[in-house]
């Protein structure tokens, strides 16, 4: 990664970064800190990942997708002078994205890691301010399968003297990051010296009492840590305006994140998919108070069973899907040797047969239930993905 940045002139070096990890909330906390920046009048680059419905969403500046037109030349800008060196597709993904803001002249760029920390794509900014939103087990293959080795991986993103936030809750993984970040002199806040939770739903940090746009209490979390980047930005002089902070966390835009793309019938689209997404929905679906029909899938790597069974109270019946998840798809027979291990009570809310997810099978599942039903779709960002553009296609 570093030989070809150095090859496309460490386009990088061109602009500030925040730079964001974690197994869960990165994605939003980093969504809501590019909406407050970009409010507060900062032309601003953000990178995501997965993209939900085009590529082109992976790069934004000022939350607008980079053009078809661009893609394309700095594809083959890239591919003339990179095309000897090994590069992922995510690094790829990285490298166009650091191109775009670099000829842009954005003033600033909000990162998401991929997978890790230590080796990700990402980890070759000098951020000016970093964070790492929660720890739990995913990708146990890459980053290990304990919470400790997880995060081991994780806080490499933060660096000497550069403000780094947490929301761990952990008291072991805090203890664990708070003696990584002594020894590196790293200056480390920790959310819940700042945050609390109110009544009625909104949250308060510093002088703010806010609401965030998003559903979920998780998203209050993610939105407060978002503030305290941006205070950290503001010790270093940049001009935060307190308006854009409570329009950039009531105002943001997220989809695929306890997104309802319907109403008659109420379809909702959350793109949990790991234990810690799935614990996170459940909250929600408890204080919502109500069941859905649950069409679930997932790739091979995740825990099936375990993201599965904690969604039972809050759902009348299951429809197992199949979608395009490359090489991490699930066959049909998969599918049924797993429902032959579950518990019979969860078996028995398990719709016959699976839905091999296409236009017309979606359609058909649509007019098996009445408009005044609820559907949940989760398992799987692809997923989401996929249902999203076919709900798109019918409209």
């Amino acid at each position: 990664m570093e030989a070809a940045l150095r090859v496309l002139g460490n386009p990088h070096h061109r602009f500030p970064t925040i730079h964001i990890a974690g197994t869960n909330g990165k994605g939003s906390t980093a969504a809501i800190t590019a909406e407050i920046l970009k409010k507060s009048g900062f032309k601003t680059g953000f990178t995501l990942s997965p993209h939900l419905e085009d590529f082109r969403e992976r790069i934004q500046v000022n939350r607008n997708w980079i053009s078809q037109d661009a893609v394309v030349s700095l594809y083959e800008k890239m591919k003339k002078v990179l095309g000897h060196l090994p590069l992922t597709y995510f690094e790829w993904t990285i490298l166009m994205a650091f191109l775009h803001f670099a000829s842009s002249r954005v003033d600033i760029a909000v990162v998401e890691t991929g997978m890790g920390g230590r080796w990700d794509a990402t980890n070759v900014v000098n951020p000016i301010a970093t964070a790492i939103t929660n720890i739990s087990l995913e990708h146990e293959n890459y980053l290990g399968s304990r919470l400790e080795e997880i995060l081991t991986e994780k806080m490499q993103i933060f660096k000497k003297e550069i403000p780094a936030w947490t929301g761990l809750t952990q008291t072991p993984l805090w203890n664990l990051l708070q003696s990584h970040c002594r020894e590196n002199q790293i200056p480390l806040y920790r959310l819940d010296d700042y945050y609390r939770e109110n009544p009625d739903g909104s949250f308060s940090i510093f002088n703010y009492r806010l609401r965030c746009g998003l559903k979920g209490a998780h998203q209050n979390r993610n939105a407060a840590l978002a503030v305290a980047l941006c205070s950290s930005l503001m010790e270093r002089g940049y001009g935060i305006l307190p308006g854009a902070v409570e329009a950039g966390v009531e105002e943001v835009y997220w989809p695929g994140r306890l997104e309802a793309v319907s109403q008659k019938p109420l379809i909702l689209l959350d793109g949990a998919h790991n234990r810690g997404g799935i614990e996170a929905l459940t909250a929600y679906l408890q204080s919502a108070g109500r069941k859905y029909h649950l069409v679930f899938g997932t790739l091979t790597d995740r825990p099936f069973s375990e993201m599965l069974i904690p969604l039972m109270p809050y759902v009348h019946d299951v429809t197992l899907v199949q979608f395009d998840g490359g090489e991490r798809s699930f066959t049909e027979q998969q599918l049924q040797e797993l429902t032959a291990k579950l518990p019979v009570e969860v078996v028995s809310k398990i719709k016959n047969g699976t839905m091999n997810l296409t236009p017309d099978t979606w359609r058909n599942y649509l007019a098996s239930l009445s408009p005044q039903e609820g559907i949940l779709v989760t398992g799987s960002l692809y997923l989401v993905s996929q249902v999203r553009a076919l709900i798109k296609g019918m409209c």
